[in-house]
Formats: structure tokens, C-alpha cells, sequence
């Protein structure tokens, strides 16, 4: 009999105490662990291809194309919208009787007619606005020999505003016909029954050399042009009176009078002032009762020189 009885350890409780030789997990490890299993469920589903992957990445530029694609749809659909919309109203109002032409103002006409310029413009009462382009119908006017300038606007709804400016005649061009001179040198048209009954005329000398050379003959046409002008301007009682230019073979102008068949030899170059100088010689032979049969002012070498011929009175001759 023992007198001493060994007494077996305490057993610990299942929850506190581990078994025996079993290993306990470092803290490092236990991280790994759960890396790993984040790991596992953050690529759960991810095929041995990688398709889950290609998902990830492509998805936003496919959802990009697709607004991309919608937007064009869209704005594709606006554009035939537009243009069905824009056909539609053309037709509207090209065939609307709000946009026919009612009224036609002309403005700036002195010799020709409205109704003249009315038949060579193209324009219809009655006609739609839009019929004609404003471009168009000035080319027709402008076709016109005696429109100098023009202009056409169109007034919305139902009227159209013609403005012309039209040559102004100052002679008459005798050559093989009548032909009107305007105040540019311009013979832009032949003379009618009615027409310038008043005006001056403009004779030719050599008028088959005046025919065939196109130059010089808008060259002295321009020159006989300014001679009216200048008389018109420095002498405007001798314009009333000016019965004829005449251009010599030399292509130097003679000036003749109705009243006193003076023949005035202006030679070329400087009217203005020899025009002048006429009138104060005519002026001072009126004065001395004396009238003169020609009158010099062509001489070049000596411009200030006037020659005077005078007219024999009755009881002289």
C-alpha cells in the first residue's frame, strides 16, 4: 500500500487547451491565408483563358461605342429630318399664292418706259417671287443698250424694287446710221424717230477709217463727249446754239454754230480753257457789233494766240 498516491494533472478544457503536438499558424501565415482566399473569390468565375478578364477591361469602351453609335443615330436622324423639312417649305413657297409677285417699283427711268423695262427684265405680275434670281433678271436688264447701271431687290413677300441709271444722251453719231452719244463716249444705241431732235451732231471726215479702228474711234468719240461737257459747263449758252462737231481726217475738231455759222477750229487737247476764251471773244465782238466767220484757238506752238476772221457785213461786201 503506497502511502502516497499520484495525483493526474488537471485536464484542460477542449476550448483552452490545444492537443498535443499540433501547430499553431504565425499571424504571417494566417495573412497569406487570407490573401489567398481574397485572391479566390475576387477571380471566382475567371475561366483558364481569361475571359472575365477581357470583360473587365473591354466593357467600357464597348458601352462608349454604343453612345457613340446612338448619338450618330440621332443626329443622322435630325439632318433627314431637316432636309425633308426644308424640301417641304420650298415647295410651300414656291407654289403658295402668298409669294406671288404683286407689285413692281421701278425707279430711275427718265427716257425709257416702265413698261419697257418691265418686258426686258423677265418679270411677270403674278409670277412667283422666287421664279427668278435678282442676278438673273439684272443680266437681262443689263442687256439693255441705254441702262447704264442696275439693280433689282426683292421684297418679301410679293414685290420686287428695279433701279436703273440710264445713259444720257448729249449727240447724235452720224455714220452710216444715227447712233446716240452718251455724256461717257458711249454710242450705245441707234438713233429713233424722236430722239434728239435738239442734239448736237458729230460728223466724220474719214468715217471708213473711224469704222474700222475700234480704238480710235472711242478715243475721239470720249473727246467729242468732253467738248459737249465742257461747253454745257463753261459756255452753256453756246450749247443751245452748237448745231456741229465735226472731226477732220487729222483728227482735229471744228465746232459750228446755227446762228452765226462761225466755224470754231479747237484743235485738240485743253477745251475747257479755249472754251472759255471763245466765249469772251463772241462777247466782245457782240459788244463791237461784229460777228466773225471763224475762229482760231489750235495753235499749239502758241496756245494764247487766237485767230478772228470776220464777217463782212452787207454794206461791205
Amino acid at each position: 500500500m503506497k502511502l502516497f498516491r499520484r495525483n493526474r494533472k488537471a485536464e484542460y478544457p477542449e476550448s483552452l487547451e490545444p492537443p498535443k503536438n499540433a501547430r499553431i499558424a504565425s499571424a504571417k501565415a494566417r495573412g497569406a491565408g487570407s490573401l489567398r482566399e481574397a485572391g479566390d473569390s475576387a477571380h471566382e468565375g475567371v475561366g483558364d483563358d481569361g475571359s472575365g478578364a477581357s470583360q473587365g477591361r473591354f466593357g467600357p469602351r464597348v458601352r462608349a461605342l454604343g453612345r457613340i453609335l446612338a448619338w450618330g443615330i440621332f443626329i443622322g436622324g435630325l439632318v433627314t429630318g431637316s432636309i425633308t423639312l426644308g424640301r417641304a417649305f420650298e415647295e410651300f413657297v414656291r407654289s403658295s399664292p402668298s409669294f406671288a409677285i404683286k407689285v413692281v417699283e421701278i425707279e430711275g427711268n427718265a427716257q425709257l418706259s416702265d413698261q419697257e423695262i418691265l418686258d426686258t427684265s423677265g418679270i411677270a405680275i403674278g409670277d412667283n417671287i422666287f421664279h427668278s434670281k435678282g442676278e438673273e433678271i439684272e443680266a437681262r436688264l443689263r442687256r439693255h443698250p441705254a441702262l447704264r447701271a442696275v439693280s433689282v431687290e426683292r421684297v418679301l413677300p410679293s414685290r420686287f424694287i428695279i433701279r436703273v441709271e440710264e445713259y444720257r444722251p448729249i449727240a447724235i453719231v452720224a455714220l452710216k446710221e444715227l447712233y446716240l452719244l452718251s455724256r461717257e463716249g458711249v454710242a450705245y444705241q441707234p438713233l429713233e424717230s424722236t430722239d434728239g431732235n435738239d442734239l448736237p451732231i458729230i460728223s466724220v471726215e474719214d468715217a471708213e477709217l473711224f469704222i474700222r479702228d475700234r480704238a480710235l474711234r472711242q478715243r475721239l468719240l470720249f473727246e467729242a463727249a468732253s467738248i459737249v461737257d465742257a461747253i454745257e459747263r463753261e459756255s452753256g449758252e453756246l450749247l443751245d446754239e452748237l448745231m456741229e462737231i465735226h472731226i477732220r481726217s487729222d483728227q482735229r475738231f471744228v465746232l459750228r454754230f446755227f446762228e452765226e455759222r462761225t466755224d470754231v477750229f479747237l484743235g485738240r487737247g485743253d477745251y475747257p480753257t479755249k472754251l472759255a476764251r471763245l466765249r469772251e471773244i463772241l462777247a466782245e465782238l457782240a459788244d463791237r457789233s461784229l460777228r466773225a466767220s471763224r475762229v482760231h484757238l489750235d495753235n499749239e506752238l502758241r496756245p494764247e494766240r487766237v485767230t478772228v476772221r470776220l464777217k463782212l457785213s452787207d454794206e461791205h461786201r
